[in-house]
C-alpha cells in the first residue's frame, strides 16, 4: 500500500487591540496529501519547497492560493534516490540524498524551473547538509553515516561539487545549522546524539 505524507499550513493570528502577532496552531487549510513521505521542507522566494516520495524522490515547489484555500504545484525536479535534507540560500538549494550525496540546484522564479548546477560525484550517505559563507565564497558542509564532515566547493567549469576537506568527528551528526557571525561570514553548528 505504501507510505503517505501530508503538508499542513498553519496561520499566525494578529491581536487587533495590540497589533502583535500571536502564534496559534490554527490550521489554515485541511492539508495537502502527498504520495510518499515528506522528508524535507523549506521555502524559496515565498514558495513552499517539499521533498517527498522514495526511489526516486521528487522536489516540488508550491504556492498557496488564497482563492481556492489550497496549495498549487508550480514546478518539480526529481532527486536521485531519497532526499532527506534541504537547505536554501537566496535561490540556491542544496539537497542531501540518502545514498547519492548532494546536489546544488538553482530556482529561476521567472522561468518557474529548477536548474541543476552541480552534483557530488562520490556516493555518500548524507545525514545533513548546509551552506557556509566566507566573504564572497559560498561553500557546503555535508555530514555522512561514517561520522565524517566534508567541506565542498562548487566548481562551475566542471559542474561538480569538489571536496575541499574531510574531518572524522567520531560521532554521527544529524543536524547542521548555519549561524552568521559577521555580515559576510558564517559558521556551521552541529549536534550529535553522543
Amino acid at each position: 500500500a505504501g507510505c503517505k505524507g501530508r503538508v499542513l499550513l498553519f496561520g499566525v493570528d494578529v491581536d487587533p487591540s495590540t497589533g502583535r502577532k500571536k502564534i496559534a496552531l490554527r490550521l489554515k487549510i485541511e492539508s495537502r496529501h502527498i504520495r510518499g513521505p515528506v522528508t524535507a521542507i523549506s521555502s524559496v522566494d515565498g514558495y513552499l519547497l517539499a521533498t517527498f516520495g522514495t526511489t526516486p524522490s521528487s522536489l516540488r515547489i508550491f504556492y498557496y492560493d488564497a482563492t481556492t484555500d489550497g496549495f498549487v504545484a508550480r514546478s518539480f525536479v526529481d532527486t536521485p534516490f531519497s532526499a532527506i535534507s534541504m537547505k536554501v540560500v537566496k535561490n540556491y538549494i542544496l539537497v542531501g540524498d540518502l545514498y547519492k550525496s548532494v546536489q546544488l540546484l538553482h530556482w529561476h522564479n521567472f522561468k518557474r524551473e529548477f536548474r541543476t548546477l552541480a552534483k557530488d560525484p562520490n556516493p555518500v550517505q548524507v545525514y545533513d547538509c548546509d551552506f557556509i559563507q566566507h566573504e564572497r565564497t559560498l561553500g557546503m558542509v555535508v555530514t555522512d553515516n561514517d561520522s565524517n564532515l566534508q567541506l565542498l566547493h562548487f566548481d562551475s567549469s566542471k559542474n561538480l561539487l569538489i571536496n575541499r576537506g574531510d574531518f572524522h568527528l567520531a560521532s554521527s551528526v544529524n543536524e547542521l545549522i548555519q549561524l552568521a557571525v559577521a555580515q559576510d561570514k558564517s559558521i556551521a553548528l552541529y549536534g550529535t546524539l553522543d
